[in-house]
Formats: structure tokens, C-alpha cells, sequence
């Protein structure tokens, strides 16, 4: 892959970041949501400070691509290349200097509500890690995050889910925003099976409309990945791809792979957040 590509495709992974109502004009952070997702952000960091949830700390919520070590761990146990963006290291700084009870950080913690095989119905279904109740709320309690990275579907689809799946993803929505936690959502990559495409498509409509009518921040991952070399995909035709050098290289030449633009996305977004005032 040229430079002129990977460049060209670290752009889009910045482009790709939007919110309720599409991106203002400005500097990148403000593009990444408007003005009325801005509001709506203070507003939730206001409640969940007032709930003790704590704006320098993220939950990680979704199946196995969201539970992977390749997303976002790197970033926490200092094996990363910022390549172009070096200003990132706040965000990384910001979200990654607050200790969790297990000893790690909000980047490579092991969350009880990432696992692998979940579809949108699993993180309010019984189990967890705290007897009595959801992973969602036993993550919650645990590690008080004041933002959530949520990313569901890929499962939904391949179990023939579809049908259900806002009505879950909504009841996550409802559980996260009534404790005053920030949920940013993500569209889901593409599957290598052609017969499933107008699912995906479907899941990331759903996506796409809960985040304007709710007014929160949309990584629109799904359409950036689609760009990438055999669109992002592993060889399993369901999982990202992974740079040679890891999911932390964030070089022109690692953005051509999944993983990578994923974490480049979702960080840029970290930053953006960052700035928000209650």
C-alpha cells in the first residue's frame, strides 16, 4: 500500500466520526459531532458525575472484535506508533492514567461486557461477574466509566437476530444513558459472506438513526473499513484484520488493516470527548 492510500484512508477514518446531526465546520475534534451531540454529552457527564461515574474512564461493550486484544490495548501498555498523529498521546494519556480494580486501565482491560460470541441481547441477560446482576450493570459498578464504546451486530447477523436487534441495542441505550454514561456507537464491518450484506446494511441503519435521534457520537467504522485492502477482513471473512507490527501501529502503512482503523477512529473520538465540558 503507497502513503498517498494510507493517508488518504487516515482521512477517512477521521471523516468517518460523526454525530446526532453531522459534523460542524472547524478543527477535526469539532467535526467529529455538532453541536446538539455536544450538549447532549455535558449533559450525561454532568449525571454521571453526580452518580459517581468518571469521565477518564471508558467501558468497552460488544462482541469479540470489541473484546480482541488487537483493539485498543496496545494503546494502554505503551506498544503503539501514533505515526501522523501525535497529539493523540493526550487522549491516551487522559483515559489510560486512572487504575482499575483488576490493575489495568480502561485501554486493555478485560471488561465483563466484551465477549466473545455476544450478540446486543447478552450484556442485560443474567451472569457476570457480579452475582445478582447484568455484566452491564456488574461493569458499571465496577469501574465507573463515564464513557461507553459500543459496537454489536456482527453476531446479530449471522444468528438472524436483525429483527430484535434495536429493540436490544435500545435497552443497552436506555440502561447506560440513565446512569449518566456516555454511549458513543459504531457501525459494524462488513462480513465476507455477500448473502449477509443487507443485514449489515440494516444493523448499521439502526446504528446511524439511534445516533441522531439520540443526539450521541457515531464511529461510523462500517463505511471506513470498506475502503481498506479486502475491506479490512482477516481471513475468517468476520473479524478485522491486524497489522504485522500489531493493533497499536497507527503508521500510514498500518491503517491499512482493521484493527488499526479502528483504534485510530475510536481514539480520535477519546479526544474529542475529552474536551467536553459538563
Amino acid at each position: 500500500m503507497t502513503r498517498t492510500i494510507a493517508v488518504a484512508l487516515a482521512t477517512l477514518a477521521l471523516a468517518g466520526c460523526g454525530g446526532g446531526g453531522g459534523g460542524a465546520a472547524g478543527s477535526p475534534k469539532t467535526e467529529l459531532f455538532d453541536e446538539n451531540v455536544r450538549q447532549r454529552l455535558a449533559a450525561l457527564r454532568a449525571v454521571g458525575a453526580a452518580n459517581g461515574m468518571r469521565w477518564n474512564v471508558f467501558a468497552k461493550v460488544g462482541d469479540s472484535i470489541t473484546a480482541s486484544t488487537h483493539f485498543l490495548a496496545p494503546l494502554g501498555e505503551g506498544g503503539y506508533d501514533l505515526g501522523d498523529a501525535p497529539e493523540l498521546r493526550q487522549a491516551i494519556d487522559f483515559y489510560g492514567a486512572t487504575p482499575l480494580p483488576d490493575g489495568r486501565n480502561s485501554f486493555n482491560r478485560s471488561a465483563e461486557t466484551a465477549i466473545g460470541g455476544w450478540t446486543a441481547d447478552d450484556p442485560l441477560a443474567a451472569g457476570g461477574g457480579c452475582p445478582g446482576m447484568t455484566p452491564l450493570a456488574c461493569e458499571l459498578s465496577v469501574i465507573r466509566p463515564g464513557v461507553a464504546l459500543v459496537m454489536f451486530g456482527t453476531n446479530d447477523v449471522q444468528r438472524g437476530m436483525v429483527d430484535r436487534y434495536e429493540a436490544s441495542l435500545t435497552a443497552i441505550l436506555d440502561r447506560l444513558e440513565g446512569a449518566g454514561v456516555a454511549p458513543v456507537l459504531f457501525t459494524i464491518p462488513p462480513l465476507a459472506v455477500a448473502t449477509l450484506a443487507a443485514d449489515v446494511a440494516r444493523v448499521n441503519g439502526i446504528v446511524a438513526r439511534l445516533a441522531r435521534e439520540r443526539r450521541l457520537p457515531l464511529v461510523d467504522y462500517g463505511a471506513a473499513m470498506a475502503a481498506l485492502p479486502d475491506r479490512g477482513l482477516s481471513a475468517d471473512g468476520v473479524h478485522p484484520s491486524v497489522a504485522p507490527g500489531g493493533g497499536g501501529d497507527l503508521s500510514a502503512s498500518g491503517l491499512a488493516y482493521g484493527y488499526n482503523l479502528r483504534n485510530l477512529m475510536t481514539l480520535r473520538m477519546l479526544d474529542a470527548l475529552r474536551e467536553v465540558a459538563p
